[in-house]
């Protein structure tokens, strides 16, 4: 097990891992790499292939200096010729490496084990925005049977939770919880009194009776009495309260009442010496009563609470359980399993007792394991790793003399925490684990630390050991592992930390969403000031050649990488500020396909060809790149029309322009009937129009409308044929893609 800090070379190691162990020998086939995305799985594939084929044409002296470069290892002339021959070895064996990612391996294993994991061979594996449309649809339909009143009990369920929850907001909630499908199904599974008496017990109001809010009201009528002859304000408001509960004709109404009485408005219990003013003129026994109240409405709305949580929990429970059923039922009808299920089906089929003859299956099992960024494994997968490797450890096995290793790297600092379900304690605990059975069969275990940076000056690294060394800071960011220093390969590089000010606070009057903002201008905040700042440094930078270090090379765009802690505001707000200074930028690294004005004009476009009687949609087409109107000349279509629509006004027209426009909208709807979403959207690109469209919105948007070209005629393979059904699925799915920032010399 490596624990390795940032930039240390994880890929690398592991690349000289599996060189090592074909230099020893191993069958390549017998080998398996565990990556965690698709990208780093091909980047170690390509690191390998590139450096097998570049020691095959080397004669022998220059072949042992790259070996020992490589890899450390000086080879003899048997070696050697063995080395060379393993870029041929890595091509010509059947399958070759297997490098892949957990899930891509889980799919692999379940394409050849259909039948013994209980699904239909042949299945198809949803993409992430597929399974995320399909969710939505899924949850629409049981919105539609409970409003419908086909499910009561979800009606009833959605009744409690409304108040609570917007639309959106309940959206969310289902999908949190779903997305860690495991529990989900076991609460889908459980029925609904063991899952009730489960949330009791959680929350401490297992008896399930509602709390008793009434008071004793002769008592409270004499306090109040006392309290009114008082000259403290103070006093008098908790007369007020107490009357206001005594006058209470609801249980809710008094618990309020009685709240006013017990909290301040900061929501803190009232403690006895600031509960009354000395002028309040109680007697030691009425006071004694009040403090005993204030503790028994603090426990009373402890328990209300507890009892509210339990049936909204439940009502959020029971819709969520109806939406996986719905889920699961349209996955199935489909023949589709999304990327959770290849997780689950295979820890059940290796489980099973079925693990022995599916290793036996896979090309004569698995002899070593590899695994990439192993802090992101999740539970299940590390079960699924576990599995794999059981009889590693367990002996002498039917091919005597034979080798087989486990080797993990990975940085539980550098954990995406939650993502997947990944633990990063789990890294410590199955390093733990794995070090007890290998000592055990008498094997050799190492935990070695990779504490050197390649990618970073020494200050710079100090300063971030300084920031791990703060109060409290070790226990966030590394459970379970120890926090190791960082050490600078380039210990002469030349560093600078440089604290600014912080984000301004938000000062002044708050935007008013009635009044526009200057002419010309744009309402400040403080993500666009601080965008600003930071636009304006980087802009001096580059003016004045500022060099990266004294008498080095000047600061360049593509030196330049500006992180945010989340993609909001102000990501946009910076990328905007660059662009207003000339700065060539790349953009953000991560964007929302609807959020982009080109994609939007092009689903406009759409949604028009499909009912042209759309006003909106036609307005936003007729004002996009497609077509080139301006203000004026819709305010010519609109004004003065009666109750004539839009589209018959621009039949009607005699304006050239206008007429254009409307023998060109009939072709898109004649085309929309017919085609699907590709054949729709290429055919409106075609010519002029991305030519019109680029020339506005400028080169960024070949980028989003490439994107949604790509999606567009996967769909139209795959499942909506239709450009109606597409509009559907894109607007549901909401993808977003994924940006390779390394080309270019731009800002990142």
């Amino acid at each position: 097990f490596v624990e390795a800090n940032a930039g240390s070379g994880k890929t690398r190691v592991l690349v000289t891992r599996v060189i090592r162990l074909l230099l020893a020998g191993a069958p390549l086939q017998r080998l398996l790499c565990l990556t965690f995305t698709r990208a780093a799985a091909a980047e170690m594939a390509s690191r390998l292939f590139d450096t097998l084929a570049a020691w095959a044409p080397l004669d022998d002296a220059a072949l042992k200096r790259r070996v020992e470069d490589d890899c450390g290892l000086v080879l003899d002339a048997e070696g050697l010729a063995a080395a060379r021959r393993l870029f041929a070895r890595a091509i010509e064996t059947p399958g070759g490496l297997k490098v892949q990612t957990i899930h891509g391996f889980c799919e692999s294993v379940l394409q050849r084990f259909p039948v013994e994991a209980g699904i239909p061979p042949g299945f198809r594996v949803l993409e992430e925005a597929d399974a995320d449309a399909l969710l939505e649809t899924c949850l629409d339909v049981v919105i539609d049977r409970a409003l419908t009143g086909a499910r009561p009990e979800l009606r009833a369920a959605f009744d409690l939770i409304a108040p609570h929850l917007g639309d959106d907001s309940l959206r969310s909630l289902v999908a949190s919880f779903l997305a860690r499908q495991e529990p989900a199904r076991k609460v889908a599974d459980a029925s609904p009194p063991d899952l009730r008496a489960v949330l009791q017990k959680a929350l401490a109001c297992e008896d399930g009776g509602a709390p008793d809010w009434t008071v004793d009201e002769p008592r409270y009528r004499a306090v109040a009495d006392v309290l009114r002859r008082s000259a403290a304000k103070s006093d008098l408001r908790r007369a007020a309260d107490i009357d206001m509960a005594l006058a209470a004709t609801s249980a809710a109404d008094r618990r309020k009442a009685l709240n006013r009485l017990a909290f301040d408005s900061g929501g803190d219990l009232r403690k006895p010496d600031n509960l009354l003013t000395r002028k309040a003129g109680l007697d030691p026994a009425e006071v004694a009563f009040l403090v005993d109240e204030i503790g028994r409405i603090a426990r009373l709305e402890d328990r209300t609470r507890g009892v509210e949580l339990c049936e909204l929990t439940e009502a959020l429970l029971a819709i969520s359980a109806a939406v996986i059923a719905a889920y699961t039922a349209e996955k199935t009808r489909r023949g589709v399993l999304d990327f959770a299920d290849l997780i689950t089906l295979t820890q059940r089929l290796l489980d099973s007792g079925r693990a022995a003859f599916v290793l036996y299956k896979l090309d004569g099992g698995i002899d070593h394991i590899l695994i990439d960024e192993a802090q992101d494994t999740s539970p299940a997968q590390w079960s699924i790793i576990e599995r794999l490797c059981e009889e590693f450890f367990a002996g002498e096995g039917a091919r005597p003399g034979v080798s087989r290793s486990i080797f993990a790297v990975g940085d539980p600092k550098q954990s995406i925490f939650s993502f997947q379900g990944a633990e990063p304690r789990r890294f410590a605990e199955y390093r733990d684990l794995f070090a007890k059975r290998v000592t055990a069969a008498g094997r050799g275990f190492e935990a070695v630390p990779l504490l050197v940076s390649w990618r970073s000056a020494p200050l710079i690294l100090k300063a971030v050991d300084r920031v791990l060394t703060l109060p409290g800071m070790a226990g966030q960011v590394a459970t379970g592992s120890e926090l190791r220093p960082h050490v600078a390969v380039h210990d002469a590089l030349p560093g600078l930390v440089e604290l600014w000010n912080p984000l301004a606070a938000r000062s002044g009057e708050e935007r008013n969403p009635w009044r526009p903002p200057p002419p010309g201008g744009q309402f400040q905040s403080a993500e666009r000031e601080e965008a600003l700042r930071i636009a304006a440094a980087i802009r001096g930078w580059i003016d004045t050649g500022e060099p990266v270090a004294p008498g080095g090379q000047p600061i360049r765009y593509g030196g330049v990488l500006v992180l945010v802690r989340r993609r909001l505001k102000l990501m946009d707000e910076i990328v905007r500020a660059l662009r207003a200074e000339a700065i060539p930028v790349a953009g953000a690294d991560r964007l929302r396909l609807l959020d982009h004005i080109a994609v939007q004009d092009l689903l406009a476009a759409a949604r028009t060809a499909l009912l042209p009687q759309d006003e909106l949609s036609l307005a936003e087409m007729l004002k996009s790149p497609l077509f080139g109107f301006d203000d004026d000349d819709l305010m010519a279509l609109c004004l003065g029309r009666g109750g004539a629509t839009v589209w018959d006004r621009l039949r009607g027209s005699a304006d050239p322009r206008f007429k254009a426009a409307a023998g060109r909208i009939e072709s898109m709807v004649a085309a929309a009937a017919v085609s699907g979403p590709y054949t729709f959207f290429a055919g409106l690109l075609a010519g002029e129009g991305r030519r019109r469209m680029i020339g506005r919105l400028g080169p960024d948007a070949s980028e989003p409308i490439d994107e949604l070209l790509t999606l567009a005629l996967h769909q139209e393979t795959a499942d909506a044929q239709s450009l109606a059904r597409f509009m559907g699925w894109i607007v549901a799915a909401g993808p977003v893609i994924k940006r390779d920032m390394e080309a270019a010399d731009e800002v990142r």
